[in-house]
């Protein structure tokens, strides 16, 4: 009887996964239909054989936020997927490419934590194009956590430190090309996207130091005619949510602006805000730490730089 209980155990596995599957398919069809107004964009939806393939030579070896670590000491790059690792691998063209797979605490992921990437998809097939941006290839949802595909030639990317970028014209030349990639979502196309999900945890930098906005996931559309959208959740980062969004759960452009002026007070000074909400009141807290501000501080240094 034990391998007839194996065999209706894993049938009852099958089942499940294809379920899950189909409707994975179901939400990215409508982040498709609802982001890009029913215009095509090409994305290529990769099976599990496919990626296991493409990684084989690196999945083990190559750990794209620290390459000297191993792949098991990932770095956290979104919040919304609590540990996100990243790894290389190649294309059958030999193209290298990069893959960021979703992590999640529970062994039993929910539907909710498969919401996000759909739309980061959906948002990402769009704005490729952007140097501000990852370029993205597919997309693989037939394991338990998704896994999204960009182009990767490089596989030099990094997290900003500020402890290492000391000068003010890295930090200046990394805000404006943050503010650029936010006012692409913003005038780009016929309806505005806010990217709402600021911070410094959501930038990448190339071995150029070019900055690549990440996590496209908490993207929200303006609808036509339209200044802003209610939302029904105003999510959990308060640092650099605007009272508006967090009392009144209303999200416009201006969210995205009040963001990027935490972003530029934490880039440009390292002065770190903590904002809490309680009971109907935010709390704010301000800390300091040493490494964190440029060493050019003077007036001079500032005008030579």
């Amino acid at each position: 009887m034990g391998w007839w209980k194996k065999k209706k155990s894993r049938a009852v596995v099958k089942e499940q996964t294809w379920d899950r599957d189909q409707w994975r398919g179901e939400k990215i069809l409508e982040a498709l239909i609802q982001c890009c107004d029913g215009k095509p964009n090409s994305i290529k939806f990769f099976t599990a054989d496919q990626i296991l393939k493409a990684t084989q030579k690196h999945f083990c070896k190559c750990n794209i936020l620290e390459r000297r670590q191993n792949i098991c000491e990932c770095s956290r790059v979104s919040e919304l997927y609590f540990h996100g690792k990243w790894y290389s691998g190649t294309l059958d063209n030999h193209r290298m490419i990069l893959l960021r797979k979703m992590k999640g605490r529970s062994p039993h992921p929910p539907r909710d934590i498969c919401t996000g990437p759909p739309k980061d998809v959906a948002i990402s097939s769009m704005v490729s194009d952007h140097k501000n941006f990852m370029k993205l290839v597919g997309c693989c949802f037939e394991f338990e956590y998704p896994v999204i595909v960009y182009y990767g030639g490089e596989r030099q990317y990094s997290p900003v430190d500020l402890n290492k970028i000391v000068s003010w014209r890295r930090r200046m030349k990394i805000a404006e090309e943050v503010a650029t990639a936010l006012a692409y979502l913003h005038v780009a196309f016929p309806r505005p996207f806010v990217y709402r999900n600021m911070g410094l945890k959501n930038i990448l930098l190339d071995k150029n130091g070019v900055a690549k906005l990440n996590d496209l996931s908490y993207c929200v559309s303006i609808p036509k005619g339209e200044t802003h959208v209610k939302l029904t959740w105003a999510g959990k980062d308060y640092d650099y949510m605007d009272n508006d969004y967090i009392f009144n759960r209303v999200v416009s452009e201006k969210t995205d602006v009040f963001g990027f002026g935490v972003f530029m007070q934490k880039l440009l000074t390292g002065e770190k805000i903590l904002r809490s909400f309680v009971v109907g009141r935010i709390g704010e807290r301000r800390t300091s730490f040493r490494s964190g501000c440029p060493r050019t501080w003077e007036k001079e240094e500032w005008v030579r730089s």
